[in-house]
């Protein structure tokens, strides 16, 4: 809590925009449902969800256990079902809504030894697929953002493991460099506001021109 707390004072001091922060367990339905009514109590009916919670975990397929395959599955593409359930009534009441799935390139096309983690985000973008064309007429959006490779605490923790990781991933990126949180926050923003108004359905690759589709 304190680093949340930490970012939305932050926020706050150059943000006019009224921020409050709920940590909750995105794997436990009722701790969710909690949250969001926490949350439109202290800012309003919720109308933009950004299911971003993600773990990666890799192994050869041979040796991926069920409770990895479970845990992939759980938090990538599970908890933005069980998210983006709670938040679509209020959504409904408005009559207007955006939903902004963050999958990733493994989401598009496979990757050696994270079969489970591809296999959630695969899911995750067939969800918004779905979804999208669902809730077409309300008119609530649904899209997902796909980052590639993206110099992140979580990728830090790749490159401590096998230094050279960098170079191999940059030697595949046409644009030649690693993914910036602020490329990635840049593609939501556009597809959370009225720019944006339509587009429902796709999974844009935020890459480099690594993945094209």
């Amino acid at each position: 809590q304190g680093a949340l707390d930490a970012r939305r004072e932050a926020l706050c001091a150059t943000s006019a925009v009224p921020i409050a922060t709920h940590r909750a367990d995105i794997t436990d339905p009722d701790a969710v449902a909690a949250a969001f009514e926490r949350a439109h109590a202290d800012n309003g009916l919720v109308t933009i969800l950004i299911n971003n919670a993600g773990v990666a975990q890799s192994a050869p397929f041979g040796r991926t256990k069920r409770a990895l395959w479970d845990a992939m599955l759980a938090i990538n593409v599970t908890a933005a079902f069980t998210c983006t359930q709670v938040a679509l009534p209020a959504m409904r009441a408005e009559g207007w809504g955006r939903v902004i799935n963050i999958a990733s390139t493994a989401g598009l096309q496979g990757y050696r030894y994270v079969s489970a983690y591809s296999a959630a985000k695969h899911a995750l973008v067939g969800l918004t697929r779905s979804l999208a064309l669902e809730l077409a007429d309300r008119p609530i959006a649904v899209n997902a953002v796909c980052p590639g490779p993206t110099d992140t605490p979580l990728l830090q923790e790749e490159i401590e493991a096998n230094p050279d990781i960098i170079t191999r991933m940059t030697r595949l990126i046409p644009f030649r460099r690693l993914g910036q949180p602020a490329d990635m926050a840049a593609a939501i923003s556009f597809l959370a506001g009225p720019d944006s108004d339509y587009i429902t359905g796709q999974a844009l690759s935020v890459s480099g021109g690594l993945t094209m589709v």
